[in-house]
């Protein structure tokens, strides 16, 4: 290092880090350097070898010797024409952390967290490995297994990596029901194969009795597999019966009489014929004639009652005839009745009255 010898004092410490310090160049005499005030913690600077009255070095460009690194220092020099050189240390550049995102792991392939990475060198914070999740399939049956052919299952994963497994033949299941045509049955499996084909074995019953006007019906069944078929048993038609009659209504004295001739199936009951028969009206039986709406005969008013028929069966009216009653004429009492009392000063009457109830006459 070189001291112009202007400096007449070095404070407390200041050269305490220059451990590298060897050689001090002072541009005064040894004498100006006595006269300089030294603090303490500057021992690098005592104990390194002075030179006085120095004009001072001329170095040429800084050289590097080596390049420093993210976490380690450099080193550089500078060289004088006299030959001496000045060596330094380059501080180390430090990291230049950088974001990166995160990766997602595949079924194959490991992922990583975010992190931070110097863009100098490998140095990197926050980053931690995510491991393959390694494949997860899910199998579906692509091709379906028949009676006597495999089938395919097909194992997918999400990433699209796939593989196949057979999925054996079922083998034949026949239905433990019938399947039948006119002429046989058989157990068939759904894929069409057919098992213990037979002929059909049928036995017959009347299944509706034929009547007068409606066929019947004869159905064959097979005993094994219940299959079945039916033939028509003609109507016999009717057969008529004895007549009978009906609805009998017994004339009377004012309303004829009426019956049916009716014909019966004597197989099925159903009317074949009905015929009204009507009989004639009866006549009227009289009774004794008895009077009606009588009006008694007055002293001098005419009476008249209603002479009556009636038939003695029925109670019809057969005949009205109107009677008259002559009047009867007063009939005056024996004796005199009093009718004014006779006075001092005036005579008095009397009479005879009519004795017929009702009459005032006298």
């Amino acid at each position: 290092i070189t001291i112009p010898n202007s400096v007449t004092a070095v404070g407390w410490g200041a050269f305490d880090q220059c451990s590298n310090l060897k050689y001090v160049f002072y541009a005064g005499t040894s004498e100006e350097w006595t006269s300089v005030s030294i603090d303490t913690k500057n021992d690098h600077l005592t104990s390194a070898m002075f030179h006085y009255n120095a004009t001072g070095h001329t170095y040429g460009e800084w050289k590097v010797t080596e390049e420093p690194t993210c976490e380690d220092a450099g080193s550089r020099y500078k060289e004088c024409t006299c030959g001496d050189k000045v060596t330094e240390e380059i501080t180390a550049l430090g990291h230049d952390m950088n974001a990166v995102g995160g990766k997602e792991a595949t079924c194959t392939e490991d992922g990583h967290t975010a992190y931070e990475k110097c863009s100098r060198c490998d140095h990197k914070t926050g980053y931690e490995v995510i491991g393959a999740k390694g494949h997860k399939y899910e199998g579906k049956v692509t091709t379906e297994p028949t009676c006597t052919e495999d089938g395919v299952k097909t194992f997918t994963c999400s990433c699209g990596d796939s593989y196949t497994e057979p999925v054996a033949a079922k083998g034949h299941s026949h239905s433990d029901k019938w399947s039948k045509n006119e002429k046989q049955h058989w157990n068939e499996c759904a894929c069409g194969d057919k098992a213990n084909v037979a002929d059909h074995r049928f036995k017959s019953e009347i299944t509706k009795a034929a009547t007068c006007t409606e066929d019947g019906v004869k159905t064959f069944t097979c005993e094994e597999c219940k299959y079945s078929y039916t033939e028509a048993i003609t109507a016999a038609g009717h057969t008529a019966g004895e007549v009978v009659v009906e609805n009998k209504v017994e004339a009377t004295c004012t309303a004829a009489g009426s019956y049916d001739n009716v014909v019966y199936c004597t197989a099925c009951d159903a009317e074949l014929s009905r015929e009204e028969k009507i009989v004639d009206r009866l006549t009227h039986t009289e009774n004794e004639a008895v009077k009606e709406n009588e009006v008694a005969a007055t002293c001098t008013k005419e009476g008249s009652y209603d002479s009556v028929v009636y038939c003695s069966v029925c109670g019809y009216e057969i005949s009205r005839e109107t009677v008259t009653i002559n009047a009867k004429d007063h009939s005056y009492s024996s004796t005199y009745t009093v009718d004014k009392k006779a006075t001092t000063s005036a005579a008095g009457s009397k009479s005879k009255h009519c004795t017929r109830s009702g009459c005032t006459a006298k």
